[in-house]
């Protein structure tokens, strides 16, 4: 009796031991898959997308704002400084169109291999007099190669049944919806099923959101969290800034005023550049009188009223004054020293 109760405690604890294993085998496995599945990555700029090892129907989901351009209406408070107020947006890299063009033909070194769209929670039309959003005419100017033409036929099509959220040259909006959701939508729409999703976007939210759909529709999603903004901020107003530039001094736009000292450190890392920028500024810029921004106090209506000769000037020729203010100064005042 006893020899048969010791024999079936051996079989139990084995059933037991091969049950745990089995059980931690499968969470490996799984762990693998989800590893393989989505990945991560904190980025300063477009440039840190992998282009290796990708296959035709890849989907890129660019986000608009702060990672494209930056809006007084769409940026968070505490970079809404740094948002122009001279001009509806700004750029955030000088060489953005070869960067998104490099991506775009990332396979084969064919474009339509790869579907390049912006995704963004801004609204299609706002209000009740359904204005449209121009966030898709800014990055068409800008030359960043959004799958345009093969979807043209679709411009101005609601998603989800959402009068406000839709597809319009290039760009999906999903009216402050989830992202995934109207990227599934969109995909229904057109038919495309994704090889792999490439996803920037500078909240962490969005990023989860798009990394759980991917699980759960078994796409691979390589994600990619955009923090150029913050660093910028670090270096304007943070402890990254040379306190002995003007207040206003902004590397990444110094960078793009002179093309010619971004081409220098095009391909180094962001942090290098805006640290080069400082740098440049201070021991050559100032004194060749390039032109380091607007200084905090500056508004057109005044420039023009400290400067009776521009302001017959601009009745002379028939000249808007606010633009050509916000231009002269860029172009000489500042190294006339007029008065602002």
């Amino acid at each position: 009796m006893k020899i048969l109760s010791k024999n079936l405690h051996i079989k139990v604890k084995t059933m037991k031991n091969n049950l745990i294993n089995k059980f931690f085998f499968l969470f490996i496995l799984g762990s693998i898959f989800s590893l393989s599945h989505a990945s991560i990555t904190e980025v300063h700029s477009l440039k840190e997308i992998s282009l290796e090892n990708k296959r035709p129907n890849m989907v890129v989901f660019l986000d608009v704002d702060e990672n494209l351009l930056l809006n007084a209406h769409h940026t968070p408070q505490p970079f809404r400084y740094l948002a122009p107020s001279h001009q509806s947006h700004r750029l955030l890299e000088p060489d953005i169109a070869q960067t998104t063009t490099n991506i775009k033909y990332c396979v084969n070194g064919d474009s339509g291999k790869v579907f390049m769209f912006g995704l963004t929670k801004r609204c299609l039309n706002w209000g009740h007099k359904m204005i449209p959003d121009d966030g898709h005419e800014h990055l068409q100017q800008a030359g960043i190669p959004l799958s345009r033409q093969r979807f043209k036929h679709l411009d101005g099509t609601s998603l989800c049944g959402n009068p406000y959220a839709g597809f319009k040259n290039g760009v999906i909006y999903t009216a402050g919806q989830p992202k995934s959701i109207y990227a599934s939508g969109f995909f229904k729409l057109t038919g495309i099923k994704p090889s792999r999703i490439v996803f920037s976007d500078d909240l962490m939210v969005n990023i989860d959101d798009m990394v759980q759909y991917g699980k759960k529709n078994n796409v691979p999603v390589e994600a990619y969290h955009m923090t150029r903004v913050p660093l910028l901020h670090d270096f304007v107003k943070g402890t990254k800034r040379d306190t002995r530039l003007p207040a206003h001094f902004d590397p990444d736009q110094y960078l793009h005023d002179h093309l010619d000292v971004f081409q220098a450190v095009a391909h180094q890392s962001v942090t290098e550049q805006f640290n080069f920028a400082q740098h440049h500024y201070l021991n050559h810029g100032k004194n060749e009188g390039r032109f380091s921004g607007y200084p905090q106090s500056f508004t057109p209506h005044n420039y023009l009223a400290k400067n009776h000769d521009l302001i017959t000037y601009v009745q002379h020729n028939g000249l808007d004054p606010v633009t050509f203010a916000w231009s002269h100064y860029k172009q000489f005042g500042h190294r006339e020293n007029r008065p602002f």
